[in-house]
């Protein structure tokens, strides 16, 4: 199959499982997810014996119908 041939959403789905596979081993949790796109975050921590919450580290995911993931 060539790369500029549009894969199937199958395909495509398994590509993205995959990806949101290794943030959430990193510690980040899934927000929304639709067909093409995901989005994440993770806590962000800091401070001492008692830590205090920061802003959430954000990802958004998508993946286009050649199966390349875009992350912003």
């Amino acid at each position: 199959m060539s790369t500029t041939e549009p894969l199937s959403r199958e395909d495509r789905s398994g590509i993205l499982e995959r990806e949101v596979t290794k943030y959430v081993k990193r510690g980040y949790r899934v927000i929304s997810r639709t067909d093409t796109t995901v989005q994440l975050a993770r806590p962000e921590k800091f401070g001492g014996s008692g830590y205090m919450a920061k802003k959430d580290r954000a990802v958004h995911l998508e993946i286009n119908k050649l199966g390349r993931i875009k992350r912003t």
